[in-house]
């Protein structure tokens, strides 16, 4: 086993150089990781294995740490003047940071390893070794070869490093090889494309290294063990982290969280339960092995109007999207409305695609991976927001993929003529004009008579902040003192309530506070309809009342169920109280603790 790095010399009848893949990519506003992590979750979907199955993509931030001595060993030296790759060695040290992107549930890449090979299929060299192959996935999300060039984009020294398991023969092989993207320029006479492979060269041509020779260079590298299937891992060496919007550098976990944010923005319809399944791709997110969450859109505010409108399409309840002449339907719609209140800060601020409340319409083709959040006409009532989809028919999918970029960010119509112009053109003002009609409706007639208002409604009704506890009311001592109030305890409410959304569900929350004490302490939560003049503890026969869901700690922890929370010295002083609303009422959350006794 000899690898080494190997240039690509431009070809007399020409070639297709690194500067022209990076530059297909062009300058979408997205974040290089969004984008990264969208060709990413595209290319895998399109080479899953089981139609029937989920499939698995994990995301991991690292640094080399010992590893540094044998990457060096087997990727250095790097003979080339490419003024690009000949940074790699800054990036091959012990607190230098990679990217594992890692897929399961997928065919790997397979296929001949050579371009001048037949057979099929030819996932290895389309992705390895040919830029600018048009899938050839039916209804895939991917279209064009050159989005690989995101992994690239967001390496530093421009490698990748390529651990793909696939079915060659009717058995498992594993395939290891090198991938650079630099820069075009001449070296002792000859030009030379920026392109560079690592790998067993042989008739000039580099291969990778395959089975026994993979796996004692990945045990030399200390790459992960490869023994749970097909699969691919590919690993960006130097990875750019990025800039927080204050300028200065993301840390990993900062990183990590944009790409768990990610997404939950764009990956969203293929994470939620569905009709008869649920979610079609499992995806992780980890800094050094350390799990960052990935936010569930069915339980965040922002997302969930957009959810929710899927699932009308889903139960065929979606306006159908028709013309006169072929392709007849071009797509469904289907627009869902919310009550708007300000959502409490979460994981999603990291790479939000529009800010405050939702008026959006998420467009996407039938492979259901969100292409972007094409913007309508704000809600003239401010406590309102919408979120409407627009899912294209598999009779016009190509129609929109020809009108898609390299990085499938938008539906762009400058380049495309006939039939292809006419379909996203009037696909555009389809969707405008649903989400103009929606608005108007709704302020003509008023948001009571005319806004589903769906689940957050029950908790945004009216929010009454009448809280009582230490920090609160303060109860007058009982005589005698033998079910009096113990010194140094003191149970109080923090802030207004709000809504917090866990698992498609609403709740009025209250943060409540205990103060440290030597002995257990119980607080009771109680909820209760708010009427003129107080409250009500007892509902008409037949009516709804608001209850008590129970208690989370307000920093992170295990959610305690019911009304009642006893909190010892060892356990967390600041807590959230979940009440549940009752339909259309103003719900009052009151805290107070419970005597001693037992009594309350």
């Amino acid at each position: 086993m000899n690898p080494r790095w190997w240039s690509q010399p431009f070809h007399p009848d020409g070639s297709v150089t690194s500067d022209g893949m990076v530059k297909q990519l062009g300058m979408p506003e997205l974040d290089p990781l969004t984008v990264m992590l969208r060709e990413t979750a595209q290319n895998s979907w399109d080479a899953r294995r089981d139609e029937d199955e989920p499939i698995r993509i994990r995301y991991s931030i690292g640094t080399l740490g010992n590893r540094a001595a044998s990457w060096r060993q087997l990727l250095l030296p790097f003979d080339t003047v490419d003024p690009r790759v000949t940074t790699l060695s800054h990036h091959l040290r012990p607190e230098s940071h990679y990217l594992l992107v890692s897929d399961r549930g997928t065919v790997g890449l397979g296929g001949p390893v050579r371009s001048d090979v037949d057979g099929q299929p030819r996932d290895f060299v389309d992705f390895v070794r040919n830029s600018g192959q048009r899938r050839d996935h039916e209804l895939g999300g991917g279209t064009y070869g050159f989005g690989k060039g995101s992994l690239f984009r967001i390496s530093r020294p421009g490698v990748i490093l390529i651990d793909t398991v696939c079915i060659d023969g009717g058995r498992p092989q594993r395939r290891l090889i090198g991938s650079a993207l630099g820069l075009s320029h001449e070296r002792d006479g000859r030009r030379y494309t920026g392109r560079h492979w690592w790998g067993n060269i042989r008739d000039d041509v580099p291969d990778p290294l395959l089975e026994d020779e993979a796996d004692v260079a990945a045990e030399l590298l200390g790459l992960e063990l490869r023994n749970d299937g097909p699969g691919t891992d590919i690993w960006i060496l130097g990875v750019n982290l990025g800039e927080n919007d204050d300028g200065t550098p993301r840390t990993a976990l900062q990183a990590a969280e944009v790409l768990a944010a990610s997404a939950a923005w764009y990956l969203w319809p293929k994470l939620i339960d569905r009709p008869a399944r649920g979610p079609v791709i499992d995806i992780e997110v980890d800094v050094e092995g350390v799990p960052v969450a990935v936010p569930n859109p069915a339980s965040e505010p922002r997302l969930l109007p957009f959810v929710e409108a899927l699932r009308k399409i889903d139960a065929g309840e979606g306006a159908r999207h028709t013309r006169r002449t072929a392709p007849t339907h071009l797509g469904d719609f289907a627009l869902h409305k919310e009550l708007w209140f300000q959502p409490e800060p979460s994981a999603l601020d990291s790479c939000a695609p529009f800010s405050g409340r939702a008026h959006h319409c998420a467009r996407m083709r039938p492979v259901e991976l969100v292409v972007d959040y094409f913007p309508g006409p704000e809600p003239a009532d401010p406590n309102l927001q919408y979120g409407a989809v627009y899912r294209a028919s598999v009779e016009a999918n190509n129609y929109f993929a020809d009108a898609e970029p390299p990085t499938h960010h938008d539906w762009i119509t400058t380049h495309l003529t006939g039939t292809s112009k006419g379909v996203v053109t009037g696909a555009r003002r389809y969707i405008a004009q649903q989400m103009n009609e929606a608005v108007r409706d709704n302020t003509s007639r008023g948001q009571a008579t005319t806004a589903p208002l769906g689940q957050l409604s029950r908790a945004l009704a009216r929010i009454l902040p009448l809280a009582s506890g230490d920090g609160a009311d303060h109860p007058e001592p009982r005589p005698g003192g033998g079910g009096g109030r113990r010194s140094g305890r003191v149970i109080k409410t923090i802030g207004r309530p709000t809504v917090r959304v866990r698992d498609g569900v609403a709740y009025v929350a209250q943060q409540v506070r205990v103060e440290p004490s030597s002995d257990p302490v119980t607080a009771v939560g109680e909820a209760q309809v708010a009427v003129d003049g107080g409250t009500e503890r007892e509902a008409p026969t037949g009516a709804e009342t608001p209850t008590i869901h129970g208690w989370e700690p307000a920093h992170g922890g295990e959610l305690r169920l019911g009304p009642e929370l006893t909190i010892g010295p060892a356990d967390p002083r600041d807590w959230i109280l979940l009440a549940v609303p009752a339909r259309d009422t103003a719900t009052v959350v009151r805290v107070r603790e419970k005597d001693r006794g037992g009594a309350s």
